[in-house]
């Protein structure tokens, strides 16, 4: 239980560095997205030879899975901190707006 809230957690933190990151440097996060998509793309159409890594597919399939789903996550935060940025959030604006930029 206690992985989970760590887990969590993390995710939160890498979110919220991966929106700075957007925020401060747009052309270096969009580069970052557009890899990410040409990764999600290429592995979902063409997925991993095993014969190549001498593992089993299905732990190739599996440790794919959970890269995607954590991409997806992380890409989700950031929206959500986007959204809430835009969305005004009244006293707290004024040290979003610096935190943020």
């Amino acid at each position: 239980m206690i992985v989970h809230a760590l887990i969590g957690v993390g995710a939160l933190v890498a979110g919220l560095f991966l929106f700075w990151v957007r925020q401060r440097a747009r052309s270096i996060y969009g580069l970052c997205e557009i890899a990410a998509g040409v990764f999600i793309v290429v592995f979902t159409f063409f997925p991993v030879d095993p014969s190549l890594s001498g593992t089993d597919q299905s732990q190739i399939a599996v440790i794919l899975n959970q890269r995607l789903a954590e991409l997806a996550g992380l890409y989700v935060i950031v929206r959500g901190l986007d959204n809430l940025g835009q969305g005004g959030l009244g006293p707290f604006q004024e040290f979003w707006n610096r935190l943020f930029g």
